[in-house]
């Protein structure tokens, strides 16, 4: 009874026992990885505590935060119990030869901000999963053998600032809701299968500040559109726009009649007869004596603003 005792005491002031989760997951990782002869040689079951491995880093609560293998020429696959790493922060296994696809249990690292496995030799979809990590903020898969569509969950992640997925063999369209990513400054999309034209939501991104890709010159003018259009006071197609044109029709002008009123002019308040507030909203509309045959138009009523109407 009392060796028992001991043996309790003892193992209740180990910080990590050899069975423990963190441990297991990065251990399992390396055998999947192929680490060879010296790779990770700290890296075993006898030191029970991963936060004194090479290339690990953990929070004051021995949570590991960081794992970062860069170019070490590992040729096997990713650790689905990678997964299982809760507290981790940071995913680094750029310039390896990882082969096999991403694991769907990656969208299990809740507290993730940044999953780096550029210049791999990665094959598969890019799994939806990956559009449960809220937090995450640098996407980077590029240099790879991935395939299939981008997953439009990964839309979901409003914290992203940077989407690296270059190089790979992603088909289908761009996912038009990137353009609610405010948060993005670098989207790289380059030397893919991808067709259809750059969404227009795009074009709405203020903080993109590079954009990689046959078709970014499409993105910069479609930018450069909507600034302009930003511009302009009122559209042709606004609503008010639309009022006068209609009525203009209802009332049968003829010849020269409201010649102005047109798609080209494309400010009603430069219009005959209509006169606007400070904000460019039509209050006054004057047509008195001009014959016209026609009737009112019931879209008269959309001019909210309007204070006068004399026909």
């Amino acid at each position: 009874m009392e060796l028992l005792s001991i043996i309790l005491i003892v193992a209740s002031l180990l910080p990590f026992s050899a069975s423990d989760r963190q441990g297991d997951a990065l251990y399992d990782m390396k055998l999947k990885l192929n680490a060879r002869g010296s790779q990770l040689s700290d890296w075993n079951q006898n030191q029970v505590n991963p936060c004194t491995w090479s290339f690990v880093i953990c929070d004051n609560n021995n949570n590991v935060v960081q794992v970062t293998l860069t170019s070490m020429g590992f040729t096997g696959v990713l650790s689905p119990r990678i997964g299982e790493l809760e507290y981790l922060n940071v995913l680094s296994l750029p310039g390896n030869n990882i082969t096999g696809g991403i694991p769907e249990k990656f969208g299990n690292l809740s507290r993730l901000t940044s999953l780096d496995l550029e210049d791999n030799l990665l094959v598969g979809p890019i799994p939806a999963s990956l559009g449960q990590l809220s937090k995450l903020q640098l996407l980077m898969l590029s240099q790879n053998n991935l395939n299939g569509s981008i997953p439009e969950t990964l839309t979901n992640i409003s914290s992203l600032t940077n989407i690296r997925l270059a190089y790979n063999k992603l088909t289908g369209e761009i996912p038009p809701q990137f353009g609610n990513l405010s948060r993005l400054t670098s989207l790289d999309l380059e030397d893919n299968l991808l067709v259809g034209p750059i969404p227009a939501s795009l074009g709405q991104l203020s903080k993109l500040q590079r954009l990689s890709g046959r078709r970014k010159t499409q993105l910069l003018l479609l930018r450069v559109v909507l600034a302009l259009a930003s511009l302009l006071p009122v559209s042709a197609t606004s609503r008010e726009g639309d009022v006068f044109l209609d009525m203009k029709l209802k009332l049968n002008a003829t010849g020269n009649q409201l010649s102005d009123w047109n798609r080209v002019q494309i400010n009603p308040c430069t219009w005959y007869s209509v006169v606007c507030d400070n904000n460019n909203n039509v209050v006054q509309v004057t047509l008195p004596s001009m014959g016209f045959t026609g009737v009112l138009s019931p879209r008269i009523g959309e001019l909210k603003y309007l204070n006068d109407l004399t026909e």
